[in-house]
């Protein structure tokens, strides 16, 4: 980045306005994976740091069915997660994030969160505290916490399910790809 832009952005914004055909879209969607691949870099250094073998956690965040203003359900979405980031949680590292909106074999729109995270807690004391950290968010209706080896929940958490999910998946990323929301986030 020129040290004379604040920020990428800012940078694109200027190479639009002087360079004849330029996809700022396509700018900004580089960008975006420059970032996430500079932060999935660091978590992987850092589960390298705590140990290869170290199991993580799948927390799936269930939200209420009947939400279905797609801007309400990403703004909540987004909510969720700040609140699990600000709460300061030791078990919180490594952390990556998956909105998803459909699920099941008719396509049916189903918000949810996944997150998945190192094991550094018992996956009841996980889903209790984030259970208790959203208690007043009336419209989740449902929190679980699974363990398993990084490489299945890496692979889950990048799309790669089974082929009854492939659909669903389709619905997913044509959602994303509309409201700006990226593949996956690393926190």
């Amino acid at each position: 980045m020129n040290n004379n832009f604040k920020n990428d952005e800012e940078l694109g914004l200027w190479l639009q306005s002087t360079i004849p055909d330029f996809d700022l879209d396509h700018w900004n969607k580089g960008t975006h994976v420059i970032k996430h691949m500079r932060a999935k870099r660091l978590n992987d250094e850092r589960r390298e740091a705590l140990g290869a073998e170290l199991p993580c956690q799948l927390i799936t965040v269930m939200i209420d069915q009947e939400l279905n203003d797609p801007e309400e359900v990403i703004k909540l979405q987004h909510s969720i997660i700040n609140k699990l980031k600000q709460a300061g949680y030791k078990w919180f590292v490594n952390v990556s994030v998956r909105f998803e909106y459909y699920s099941g074999e008719n396509n049916k729109w189903n918000p949810h969160i996944h997150i998945k995270i190192d094991k550094l807690e018992r996956d009841g004391a996980v889903a209790q505290a984030v259970r208790r950290k959203l208690k007043e968010e009336k419209r989740i209706y449902r929190v679980d916490v699974k363990s398993k080896k990084h490489e299945i929940y890496d692979a889950y958490i990048m799309g790669e399910k089974q082929e009854s999910k492939t659909v669903n998946l389709g619905y997913d990323s044509a959602f994303r790809e509309t409201h700006g929301i990226d593949e996956v986030y690393y926190i």
